[in-house]
């Protein structure tokens, strides 16, 4: 059976990976409202995260991600609402940016215009 037709499993094919969100602004608006580019969260949710999960290489790994509020010197009042801060505001300063600029590396190293210095800021 064709897995891009109405009978496969999850629904019509337009809820698919390569056809959800994607093509339009119509399609965005319908299926991702959302400020993030489906492109970009595919490249770093799907492909980034989960193919490295709970690695050093994982930009999503939370233990190395917040070692420096972890190991602060701050009361521990503090760390909570800073974590509490961020439960809230993660998705527009980490995750947008982030899932943006992991597209673009990816972009870059497709073509072959990655630098040193490039891959060395993708690996922060």
């Amino acid at each position: 059976e064709n897995v891009d037709t109405a009978k496969a499993v999850g629904g019509p094919s337009t809820y698919k990976r390569f056809k959800f969100a994607w093509g339009s602004l119509y399609r965005r608006a319908i299926d991702w409202m959302d400020y993030m580019l489906p492109e970009a969260w595919d490249m770093e949710h799907n492909r980034t995260h989960h193919y490295k999960l709970g690695e050093d290489a994982d930009p999503d790994l939370v233990e190395r991600n917040l070692s420096d509020l972890r190991d602060a010197e701050s009361p521990l009042w503090i760390k909570y609402a800073t974590v509490g801060f961020f439960m809230m505001t993660w998705k527009w300063f980490y995750y947008a940016p982030n899932t943006y600029k992991q597209l673009k590396f990816a972009e870059l190293r497709r073509d072959g215009k990655l630098t040193k210095q490039m891959q060395a800021q993708e690996d922060e």
